[in-house]
């Protein structure tokens, strides 16, 4: 019976075990969603500050290479252009030519894409579609200026078909007017609020899923303890109850064997 409570202690241990490990793998993947979260919503708002710094300097120098650039973000934003290996690290910044690409492209996804993979809650997804419809209305003030540096202007439909001399001044204004600085703010208030709510969300997850291992490793802990006390008390069953009555037994027998005493 001692025996028997052994092999199903260890069987027991063997499960919580086993268990545990699924657990730790839960909570790896968890931590990736959350890293990659992170990274999504950062290179939201990366995005919208290379947009900015491309604007602004195509606005002063008139170089169609910042504007190339420019419209290449806006591309690999919306999944029209492959987005570059490790996209979230250092990329625009590094290239001082347009074309001179300082990562190897990758797969072709648009952001958006990219937001509901990771599973983000309806109120989270809303904040950083927010966040995008917002980036692409400042896009608007932003397209507006680069055509004023080629003397293209709006005909009142949004198309850019009036041509006039260039005029560097009116895009440096609107790429430093306080309206600009207002839709810029509409941008980044809903990732602030966004980075916010992933925070409480994923703690929280994060949370029970580490008082889940917890649990699970006391649990183990203490079957262990179990295995341990059955393996003594069953050591003390054959060595008292047992073991030592046999070698009575033996000695006994052997005294009756060189004496012929059979009253023993």
């Amino acid at each position: 019976m001692v025996f028997g409570t052994i092999c199903a202690l260890c069987l027991i241990t063997f499960f919580i075990v086993f268990q545990l490990n699924s657990i730790v793998d839960e909570l790896h993947e968890k931590t990736e969603i959350r890293y990659q979260s992170y990274q999504a919503a950062d290179e939201l708002r990366q995005s919208s500050d290379d947009l900015t710094r491309l604007g602004r300097t195509y606005a002063l120098t008139g170089n169609d290479k910042y504007e190339k650039m420019y419209m290449d973000i806006l591309a690999i934003r919306n999944g029209k252009k492959p987005r570059p290996e490790d996209y979230h690290l250092i990329y625009w910044d590094l290239m001082l030519e347009y074309g001179d690409k300082p990562k190897r492209d990758g797969a072709t996804i648009a952001l958006q894409q990219r937001m509901q993979q990771l599973g983000f809650s309806d109120s989270e997804f809303a904040l950083l579609k927010e966040a995008q419809n917002n980036s692409d209305a400042l896009v608007g003030l932003e397209v507006k200026a680069m055509n004023a540096v080629k003397g293209r202007f709006d005909d009142g439909s949004g198309s850019y078909n009036i041509r006039r001399e260039p005029d560097m001044k009116m895009a440096r204004d609107l790429l430093h007017s306080e309206q600009y600085h207002r839709e810029k703010a509409k941008i980044m208030a809903p990732i602030d609020e966004f980075f916010q709510q992933l925070e409480q969300r994923t703690s929280k997850q994060f949370n029970q899923a580490t008082e889940h291992v917890h649990s699970m490793v006391w649990l183990s802990t203490i079957m262990l303890l179990a295995v341990i006390v059955a393996s003594v008390t069953g050591w003390w069953i054959v060595a008292i109850k047992l073991a030592n009555p046999l070698s009575n037994m033996g000695q006994t027998m052997t005294h009756l064997s060189n004496t012929n005493n059979l009253s023993t």
